[in-house]
C-alpha cells in the first residue's frame, strides 16, 4: 500500500469517526469530533492553500452553529451530507493525482 492510499484510508477513518462523534450528543464527544475534523484537514490530499484553510474553519463554525455549540447532536442527515460532500472532493483529488503519476 503506497503513501497516498494509506493517507486516504486514514483520512476516511478519521473523518467518519469524527462525524459519528459529532452525532452522539454529549459535549465531550462533540468537541472530540470537532478536533477530529480539524485533524482530518491535516491528512487531506488537497493542497494547503489559504482558501482551503478558510473553508475548513468556516465549515467548523457552521457545524458549531447547527449543533447549538455542542448542546445538541448533529443530525445524522447533516453528517451524511457533509461526509458525502467532502469525500467526493477528496476522491477526485486522489484520482487526479493517480492520473498525473500514470501519465508521467
Amino acid at each position: 500500500m503506497n503513501t497516498s492510499k494509506l493517507r486516504l484510508v486514514a483520512w476516511f477513518a478519521l473523518t467518519t469517526v469524527a462525524l459519528a462523534f459529532l452525532c452522539i450528543g454529549m459535549p465531550l464527544f462533540f468537541f472530540l469530533g470537532l478536533a477530529g475534523c480539524a485533524a482530518s484537514v491535516l491528512l487531506s490530499l488537497r493542497s494547503r492553500s489559504k482558501l482551503n484553510w478558510f473553508c475548513s474553519v468556516a465549515a467548523m463554525i457552521i457545524l458549531l452553529w447547527v449543533s447549538k455549540y455542542g448542546r445538541e447532536p448533529l443530525p445524522w442527515v447533516a453528517a451524511l451530507a457533509v461526509w458525502l460532500a467532502v469525500v467526493g472532493g477528496e476522491l477526485e483529488c486522489w484520482r487526479a493525482g493517480r492520473r498525473n503519476r500514470n501519465v508521467a
